[in-house]
Formats: structure tokens, sequence, C-alpha cells
């Protein structure tokens, strides 16, 4: 009987010890998601205003199919900004920043979709509601179908936001 006990003692001990010393990776710490306000983007030369509607809807849905992004659209930042006699303004950050405070936002994003001889040109800007100054602006250069830039490039870009976001080296 206190042969078994010992054992039992040991065997236990054996495990604990075990237990202790796997080489186990803490869990990622999950980030909470980032409050938006999605402005949206401006039409530029060679660029329809209906097909760049439709891309800011698409970097719209990119950015909330990070789950890192709730996206706030124009819509409703006007509907809220109305009731307090005031309005988003595209081309003023100052004004976009004192839009986003009020409905609890940390960043403003904008942007435009122009052509500049075969490509397409997108220009992001994310700014700062607290400070109001640019956080990031990124300019690239889409060398494809406009009915295609969903597929890669609106990710890259978003991928290059929540990066400049986490502060992670670019790839």
């Amino acid at each position: 009987m206190q042969r078994t006990w010992v054992a039992l003692c040991c065997s236990l001990f054996i495990i604990l010890l075990l237990a202790g010393c796997s080489s186990s990776t803490p869990p990622a710490v999950k980030k909470p998601p980032l409050n938006v306000g999605l402005i949206p983007f401006e039409a530029h030369a060679g660029v329809q205003s209906g097909e760049v509607a439709s891309v800011s809807e698409l970097f719209a849905s990119a950015l909330q199919q990070t789950n890192r992004f709730i996206v706030v659209d124009r819509k409703t930042i006007n509907a809220m900004m109305q009731e307090r006699d005031f309005q988003a303004s595209q081309d003023d950050n100052a004004q976009m920043a004192k839009s986003g405070k009020v409905l609890s936002m940390k960043k403003m994003i904008s942007g435009s979709v122009g052509r500049l001889g075969n490509k397409y040109i997108m220009n992001i800007k994310m700014i700062d509601v607290e400070s109001t100054l640019v956080d990031l602006a990124i300019s690239q250069a889409y060398d494809g179908e406009l009915s295609e830039i969903g597929e890669e490039f609106i990710p890259e870009i978003v991928s290059q936001l929540l990066q400049a976001i986490d502060g992670s080296p670019k790839k």
C-alpha cells in the first residue's frame, strides 16, 4: 500500500512537472475593432462617379471583413452631423476629425480614384480624430480592369492600413 502511494505521488509529480515545462505559446492578444468613418471616395479624371462609389463600397467591405474595423459610412455621419448643425467635408481634415470625435471614432478615411494613362490611381488618407493629422497617406497605381480592383488591390491597401495602425513593419 505504501509503495502504491509513493508511486502515485511520483507519477503525479512528473505529470505536473511536464505540464509546467510544456512550451505552449500564449494566445495572441486580440485587438479591439477600431471605429472609423469612411467618406466616399472622389472620382478624378477618367473614372465615373458611379464606378468610384462602387470602389468605395468594396473598400468599406474589405475594412469590415478584417474584423479590425467598425465602419461608419458618410450617410450615417451626415445624418448625425445635420442634427448638430455641421457636416463632414472631404476636403477639410479638421471638420472630418470633428465629425469623427462626435461619433466616437478614432480615425476618418477618405480617398479618391482616378486614371493616369493606362493605370488607375487610388489615394487613401487616414486622419486621426484627436490630432486632426494625417496618420497615413497611400497612393497606389493599379494596372488592371477597374472591375477587378477588389480582388487583390483593395485588400493590399487595407493590409497597409492595418500595418500602420498596428505599427507592423511593411512586407
